[in-house]
């Protein structure tokens, strides 16, 4: 049986003076309530046989348990208890600082700083989805304990909070609801709109002695067809990739998203060829030239992943964004209406005049296409 608490706001819902407290917060899940230790709630978590974890990203902060069905309701009190109660001791955060800091390491790979700086091009620089999940240069200790708890006073609140189970009746689970989380603040909710603008942006450095480009474009929310779109136009890539690595990605949000194509090379070059591969893909599927072939085994791919991961360990992980874009879970999971026209008709939409693409240049970057350059490709 698991459980996945998310509280929405993540990084998107931060103050400039609250800047990594999200990930603070999912650091300092299980290290203690107003009540409790860490070291007791994580021994009574331990003695009923479950596994914990957190995390926090732009939308939300997700804390998961995994438990023998026998224990449910033993593992969503406590689970209640680490997300109503906080900690009455600011020292209990500052002593968190150390592995959340070692944690930003995982942040800091030019693949994850690329994704950063796609987020600023296509949302703009401070906006809630434009800014950056870290705190102010990247150093949490510029994040005051106070700030962190202020923002977990105003987003772990019952309007904010979003509860998926696999192996829990709805019924069960929404009895342990009023049961183990009555006392909790009701609070507002606090969506936050992903408001895309797109355009550039840029950071020249030695990351990793290479070039990494992105090219991105909005989606709508649960868009089935940009999920395939991006599936077959990224099979195609992978396959004839030479001199680099180029990908089709999708990041979806409650209230829209990205999708589009990553590259790495050793130079500026290889790379600009890669994204030009990849917009000459983009271009012949919006001139309606689609294979049946790699439609249907675009299809196939996605509603099988899809499938493995409702009747898996990932089940709340399907079921709780499923919930964020209003949809069906098992609908979620099929793609076999999707003809080639609403394929071609992401592609267009992508293409289209008024849409402002999202640049974004990681690295090597002299040489390296500038967004005009880019825009005139995609014409």
């Amino acid at each position: 049986m698991s459980l996945k608490f998310a509280v929405m706001g993540g990084s998107s819902a931060e103050t400039e003076e609250e800047k990594g407290a999200a990930h603070l917060l999912s650091v300092a899940a299980f290290a203690g309530t107003t009540d409790k230790s860490g070291l007791r709630l994580m021994r009574e978590l331990e003695d009923i046989g479950a596994t914990v974890s957190a995390s926090a990203d732009r939308e939300k902060i997700t804390l998961d348990v995994t438990v023998l069905a026998s224990m449910a309701e033993l593992a969503f009190e406590r689970m209640s208890e680490a997300i109503t109660s906080p900690p009455t001791n600011k020292v209990v955060l500052t002593d968190c600082f150390d592995g959340a800091q070692l944690a930003y390491d995982a942040l800091a790979t030019p693949q994850k700083k690329l994704v950063e700086l796609l987020h600023e091009a296509a949302y703009g620089e401070g906006s809630p989805m434009g800014g950056s999940q870290l705190a102010r240069d990247g150093n949490l200790l510029n994040l005051k304990p106070e700030a962190a708890l202020a923002y977990r006073a105003h987003q772990f609140t019952s309007n904010n909070l979003v509860i998926a189970s696999s192996g829990v009746r709805h019924e069960m689970l929404q009895k342990w609801t009023q049961t183990h989380l009555a006392g909790m603040a009701a609070g507002a909710s606090s969506p936050i709109a992903a408001t895309y603008t797109g355009g550039d942006a840029k950071m020249k450095g030695d990351f990793d002695g290479k070039t990494h480009m992105a090219l991105a474009f909005p989606a709508p929310a649960n868009s089935k067809p940009h999920n395939v779109l991006r599936t077959m136009i990224g099979n195609k890539l992978s396959k004839a990739a030479q001199g680099g690595e180029v990908c089709a990605f999708l990041a979806p949000y409650a209230s829209g998203g990205l999708w589009g194509f990553t590259a790495s090379a050793d130079n500026s070059a290889a790379a600009n060829k890669l994204i030009e591969a990849a917009i000459q893909e983009l271009k012949a599927v919006g001139a309606n030239t689609v294979s049946t072939a790699e439609l249907e085994a675009a299809k196939t791919q996605l509603t099988v992943q899809k499938s493995h991961e409702l009747e898996s360990g990932n089940a709340t992980a399907v079921l709780l964004q499923a919930h964020l874009v209003k949809a069906a879970p098992r609908d979620s999971a099929s793609f076999s209406k999707i003809t080639a026209a609403d394929v071609v008709a992401a592609a267009k939409a992508s293409l289209a005049a008024d849409v402002t693409p999202s640049w974004a240049v990681l690295g090597k970057t002299a040489g390296a296409h500038n967004f005009a350059t880019i825009t005139k490709h995609l014409k």
